[in-house]
């Protein structure tokens, strides 16, 4: 499977990418460097998978969030967030190892990418939490 790695290099750590991760890129790893607004719907839209392998306590992730409104299913590591937002083997997979994370990037090239939209739909758009802050006020005041 291909790899295209859009991100931001550290400011403060450049050295780390040159040295931990650039000798990795190649012919089937591919850094593309920061991606605008524009050209991030069309980067997640077009990608098979979305992967989050962080190994931290991610305090939300919008990404994630951002490829599934592309109908891109995403594959995360369990740390932070990630199992909050995605639904195993409905929007993507919760995955800890790596032979347990390249499995489920396979699996998740073959989950509906409608069904990953409008699960994004039912819980992500503004609308839908709006409405839940007000009912959280609502109750507090009661």
């Amino acid at each position: 499977m291909k790899i295209k790695l859009a991100a931001n290099i550290d400011i403060g750590n450049p050295a780390y990418f040159d040295k931990e991760v650039r000798p990795l890129l190649g012919a089937d790893a591919e850094y593309v460097g920061k991606v605008n607004p524009k050209e991030k719907q069309d980067f997640l839209g077009l990608a098979s998978v979305f992967a989050m392998p962080i190994n931290w306590p991610e305090p939300f992730g919008p990404v994630m969030i951002e490829a599934m409104a592309c109908g891109t299913p995403v594959v995360a590591t369990p740390y932070g967030a990630p199992p909050e937002i995605v639904e195993d083997g409905v929007t993507g997979f919760i995955a800890e190892n790596g032979p347990e994370f390249a499995a489920a990037l396979k699996a998740a090239q073959k989950l509906d990418r409608a069904t990953i939209r409008k699960r994004f739909e039912a819980h992500f758009i503004s609308d839908r939490m709006v409405a839940d802050y007000e009912k959280v006020y609502a109750e507090l005041l009661a």
